[in-house]
């Protein structure tokens, strides 16, 4: 087996820059570039594998994170965000973990099997629900600090999310700005925290420019299943003869159905009305209309959460939102 001996004596440099070099001290210690060009070559072509495992018993320091995501499925945000999670962990020489549990006993076997092996961190996909009593507590018990992504309301914890209410005024400046003035907002259930901060920040917004705003125009209730309550609600708005020229909604999976309910009712896009979602998923360009929408940048909180598990800061950090105007919105006839 190749040792950094080895690779150090091919290359012509000190254990220790072979050290620093792949261990991604390299820029901190201000090895020249050439330098980290020669050892990496000189490792790859040797077929050096590292042993991070003893570099961690050797420096004694935690070199791994874990990523715990949410039951029922692994959707596209949240891959977007482990991902740059995972690279930006690798910058700082650690490697990262990912835990997906099923239920509270699973999720508690998996979670003690990852703290016993002492990692830096842990970062939590949104709200942890009945199972965070025993995260907090036992990361508690570890000296081991909690990130949550996309949730804030843990005591304890630092945690990464987008700006959502700065991310709402956005939407409705932009449908304000093309001339619209009656507009609904279409989001899930009460209790969940992005629905209740986006109707929130919609109804403040709307107040604040002196927009008329009708309990009958605001859904708040169940979005996805078939059969469900949006599509009558819909039926119901877009008959009336006084009915919105726009509709905000609370994630691009909302505005999904809400397109594919008034394209079924022959309402057209977005000349009769205009639709902005908020997510920014890749299905938005696939959409006819192409969706408008508000882009979360699901990679960055990743990284950021990643930077501030490694800092051990217990605060909120809020990321910008953007607005992106695609064809789903529109001045109002």
């Amino acid at each position: 087996m190749v040792t950094l001996k080895d690779v150090a004596k091919a290359a012509g440099v000190s254990c220790s820059t072979v050290s620093a070099v792949l261990g991604n001290r390299a820029e901190k210690l201000g090895i020249k570039p050439e330098t980290r060009k020669l050892v990496q070559r000189t490792a790859a072509r040797m077929r050096y594998r590292r042993n991070a495992i003893a570099a961690q018993m050797k420096s004694g320091q935690a070199n791994t994170l874990a990523m715990i995501l949410p039951e029922g499925g692994t959707p596209e945000f949240v891959m977007r965000a482990a991902t740059a999670a995972t690279v930006e962990a690798e910058k700082h020489g650690c490697f990262m973990k990912i835990i997906a549990a099923n239920g509270k006993e699973d999720f508690i076997t998996r979670l003690d099997s990852v703290l016993s092996q002492c990692p830096a961190a842990l970062l939590h996909w949104g709200k942890a629900g009945e199972r965070g009593d025993y995260l907090m507590s036992a990361a508690r018990e570890c000296g081991v600090p909690v990130v949550f992504l996309d949730f804030s309301e843990t005591i304890g914890s630092g945690s990464v999310r987008t700006d959502d209410r700065a991310g709402i005024a956005q939407a409705v400046e932009h449908l304000y700005a093309l001339g619209h003035r009656r507009i609904a907002h279409v989001t899930t259930f009460k209790g969940e925290r992005f629905g209740d901060e986006r109707a929130e920040a919609f109804l403040a917004e709307m107040a604040k420019r002196s927009l008329p705003v009708k309990t009958e125009w605001i859904y708040r209730d169940e979005c996805f299943r078939s059969g469900g309550p949006l599509v009558p609600f819909l039926e119901r708005l877009f008959s009336e003869p006084d009915r919105p020229t726009a509709v905000s909604c609370g994630n691009d999976l909302i505005a999904l159905r809400v397109m594919t309910a008034l394209e079924r009712q022959g309402i057209r896009m977005p000349e009769e009305v205009s639709v902005i979602g908020y997510s920014d998923l890749s299905f938005g360009v696939a959409c006819e209309p192409e969706l408008t929408t508000i882009h979360q940048p699901f990679d960055r909180m990743g990284e950021t959460a990643v930077k501030l598990a490694l800092d051990g800061g217990e605060r909120e950090v809020l990321i910008p939102t953007e607005l992106v105007v695609r064809g789903s919105t529109a001045s109002p006839c």
